[in-house]
């Protein structure tokens, strides 16, 4: 029994195969060629940056609001600072410019008018009883109306 062991690799057809026979068996073996394990890796390579793109795209997006509420909190603080100092007849910018980390821009007077009441930018002694004082604090601005406690308003 000179026959080789199948399959067999000589092409002797001492067990009825032949080169032929081998490769069109071979063929048909379960395996995954070069191309088709390439495309399997593309994919999963696509996939795998899908997902690290949308875990980045939810950091920044949480980094974002958590600026915002930072910002609004401290803009939140200084407004209620403001609002528990004295109210002064005719404050200005440096009256209320002493807040840390905040900036006032503006400070207007309630005035009477023709047409009414109105902020104005010029203050009147005799007529001031409220104000109007815009802040920023964080890149974020906000107003806050004082009134004189003491004024009688008809």
């Amino acid at each position: 029994m000179s026959g080789c062991r199948r399959p067999c690799r000589r092409g002797d057809g001492a067990n009825g195969s032949s080169w032929k026979q081998l490769s069109a068996r071979a063929r048909t073996q379960a395996g995954f060629s070069l191309t088709e394990s390439l495309a399997a890796i593309l994919l999963v390579t696509l996939v795998i940056m899908g997902i690290a793109a949308g875990i980045l795209t939810t950091v920044r997006a949480t980094r974002t609001v958590a600026q915002t509420q930072k910002s609004e909190a401290a803009l939140s603080d200084a407004t209620e600072v403001l609002k528990a100092r004295p109210y002064q007849r005719c404050a200005d910018l440096s009256t209320y410019g002493t807040i840390p980390d905040v900036t006032v821009t503006t400070v207007e007077y309630l005035q009477a008018g023709a047409a009414g009441e109105q902020f104005t930018p010029t203050c009147d002694p005799a007529t001031d009883t409220a104000q109007r004082i815009t802040i920023v604090v964080g890149g974020r601005s906000a107003d806050v109306v004082k009134r004189d406690p003491t004024a009688v308003i008809p």
